[in-house]
């Protein structure tokens, strides 16, 4: 088991890319309070599954460990939508529900 403690997201993905493991996924809160505000804390990302938020993972590695400038290639493979779908009122403008989705598509 690892433990991964950073400061900054990339730090974390650095961590546990290094650990086998992924960071940045929905949470599991999603809610429309009392006065119609959807609400999530973090609808996750949309990117390459494989990366450093959206970069190569072996040039944020040699940065972090280095502190040598680098360059951060896009990373290429499978790409993640994370997101939410929110049910409006279209009279009130209030949101009716709120729901979490997540798509991977290979890339072309």
């Amino acid at each position: 088991m690892s433990i991964a403690v950073g400061d900054t997201i990339p730090d974390i993905r650095v961590m546990t890319t290094t650990n086998d493991g992924p960071t940045h996924v929905q949470t599991g809160d999603e809610r429309v309070f009392p006065g119609g505000t959807a609400f999530l804390c973090d609808a996750g990302m949309c990117g390459p599954t494989e990366s450093v938020l959206g970069r190569e993972i072996a040039p944020i590695v040699s940065r972090f460990i280095t502190n040598l400038p680098a360059t951060f290639p896009v990373a290429k493979g499978p790409v993640a939508l994370n997101g939410a779908i929110i049910d409006i009122d279209e009279t009130t403008g209030k949101a009716l529900s709120i729901q979490r989705f997540t798509r991977v598509v290979e890339a072309a």
